[in-house]
C-alpha cells in the first residue's frame, strides 16, 4: 500500500508541484500516510483541497478518498453512516466528474474505490436487515444498487432486490416495495418471501387483483409454502369472495393434515356453501361435509370448543330445521317419522353440545341448545335444569 502511494505521490508532485509547491499540504498528506499516520493525512488533505486551484484536479479528490476510505477499514467499518466512509464516497463521486481526460485514470481508481464503498453498503444493508432495522436496511441496500449500476453494473446480487423490496414494505413504502420485489420475481427469484411480499404490496396499493396473481403463480412455483395459501385466504376473506376458498384449504390440509385451523376453516367454509343451497340435494352434500371436518378436528383435539360446539349446532339446527318445515297437516305416519328424524339428530346433537358446556358452562347459545334438545328428548327435568342457569346468566 506504501509502495503505491509512493509511486501515485511521485506521479502527482511531477504533474501538479506548482499548485501544492505553494501550500505543502498535498506533500504532507502523503508523508504522514506513509509515515502510518492516518489522521495526520486527513487533516492534511482536508487542508489541500481549500486550495481553490486544488479543488479543480481530481487527484486531490482521490487522495482524499483513498485516505479516508482506509480509516474507514480499520476505525469505523461495520458503522452505518460512517462519516469517513461518507466523505470517501463523496471525494471519489467529485474525483469522477472533474477527470474528464481522455484516460480517465484517477476516474478509474475512485470508480474502484466506488465499487468497494458500494459493497461496505450491502453489508451493513444485510446487518441491519437481520437486526430488524428496516429503514436503515432499506437506506444501504438502496446505496449499494444505485452505485454498483453505475460503477460496477456486472457485479450486481440480484438478491438485493427481495430484501430491499421486504425493508421498503416494512418501512410502508408499498410503492417502492412492489418495484423492487417485481424486479427480483424478473431476475428469477421465485423464492415464497419474494411472492408473500410482493402480494402483499400489491395489495397495500389497492391492487387487488395483481396480488391475485402474485400469489397464484407463488403457490404454483412454491407448492409446499402454506404462508402463501393464509394469505390468499385472508384476501379472499378481505375481498368477500370465497369461490377459491375450497381449493385453497384443501391444498392447505394435503400439506398440514392435521392443522386444526384449517379443518376449521374449511367446516366453516362448507357451512356456507350449504346455506347457498337450502332446500336443495347439495345442502345435506356440503353439510356432511362440513360434519366430516369437525370431527376430524375432535379426533384431534377433542377439548376443541368451537368443533364440538360448531357440529352439535349442525345436528341441533338440522333437527329444527325438519320440525319447522312439517306440515301441521301431514297424515300421522309422516308425523312420526319425521320425529324420528328430530329425535335421532337431537340425539347426534347432544354429546357435542355437552362437550361444549363442560368447556364453556356460561355460553348462552350452548345453554339454549341444551333445553331445547331435551325439551324435544321430553327430558322436562334437564330442561328446566338449563333454562335455570340460562335465567341464572
Amino acid at each position: 500500500m506504501k509502495r503505491l502511494v509512493t509511486i501515485l505521490s511521485l506521479f502527482f508532485l511531477m504533474a501538479s508541484g506548482v499548485v501544492f509547491g505553494q501550500s505543502g499540504h498535498m506533500t504532507e498528506a502523503i508523508e504522514a500516510y506513509e509515515a502510518g499516520n492516518i489522521q495526520g493525512a486527513m487533516d492534511a488533505i482536508d487542508k489541500a483541497i481549500l486550495n481553490e486551484n486544488a479543488q479543480k484536479i481530481p487527484e486531490t479528490w482521490y487522495y482524499r478518498a483513498f485516505f479516508y476510505l482506509d480509516y474507514y477499514k480499520k476505525a469505523e467499518k461495520g458503522k452505518i453512516d460512517a462519516p469517513s466512509r461518507a466523505i470517501a464516497q463523496k471525494s471519489c463521486e467529485k474525483c469522477v466528474e472533474l477527470d474528464n481526460t481522455a484516460s480517465r485514470e484517477w476516474a478509474i481508481e475512485c470508480e474502484k474505490l466506488l465499487s468497494q464503498i458500494a459493497k461496505y453498503h450491502y453489508n451493513d444493508g444485510a446487518l441491519a436487515y437481520n437486526n430488524q432495522d428496516y429503514r436503515s436496511a432499506y437506506h444501504e441496500f438502496l446505496q449499494y444498487i444505485e452505485m454498483t449500476k453505475a460503477y460496477e453494473p456486472g457485479a450486481l446480487n440480484a438478491g438485493v432486490y427481495g430484501s430491499i423490496g421486504i425493508a421498503a414494505y416494512r418501512i410502508d413504502e408499498p410503492l417502492q416495495a412492489v418495484k423492487f420485489l417485481e424486479d427480483a420475481r424478473l431476475s428469477g427469484d421465485h423464492s415464497y418471501t419474494t411472492y408473500y411480499w410482493l402480494a402483499s404490496a400489491y395489495w397495500a396499493t389497492g391492487e387487488r387483483n395483481r396480488a391475485f396473481i402474485v400469489l397464484a403463480e407463488g403457490e404454483r412455483k412454491n407448492p409446499d409454502q402454506v404462508k402463501l395459501i393464509e394469505l390468499h385466504l385472508q384476501y379472499l376473506r378481505e375481498d368477500g369472495d370465497m369461490t377459491d376458498a375450497e381449493q385453497l384449504l384443501l391444498k392447505a390440509i394435503e400439506l398440514d393434515p392435521d392443522n386444526i385451523d384449517y379443518l376449521i376453516l374449511l367446516a366453516i367454509q362448507y357451512e356456507q356453501f350449504a346455506d347457498t343451497f337450502k332446500g336443495e340435494p347439495k345442502f345435506e352434500f356440503y353439510i356432511e361435509k362440513a360434519r366430516q371436518y369437525y370431527a376430524r378436528v375432535i379426533e384431534l383435539d377433542p377439548n376443541n370448543l368451537q368443533a364440538n360446539y360448531n357440529l352439535g349446532l349442525l345436528y341441533y339446527n338440522h333437527g329444527v330445521t325438519i320440525a319447522n318445515n312439517l306440515d301441521l297437516e301431514a297424515d300421522i305416519l309422516t308425523i312420526y317419522e319425521t320425529q324420528d328424524q328430530v329425535t335421532e339428530l337431537f340425539n347426534k346433537a347432544l354429546p357435542y353440545m355437552q362437550k361444549s358446556y363442560q368447556l364453556d358452562s356460561k355460553r348462552k347459545d350452548t345453554l339454549i341448545a341444551l333445553q331445547n334438545i331435551y325439551t324435544a328428548l321430553n327430558d322436562d327435568e334437564k330442561a328446566q335444569y338449563y333454562k335455570d342457569l340460562l335465567d341464572s346468566l
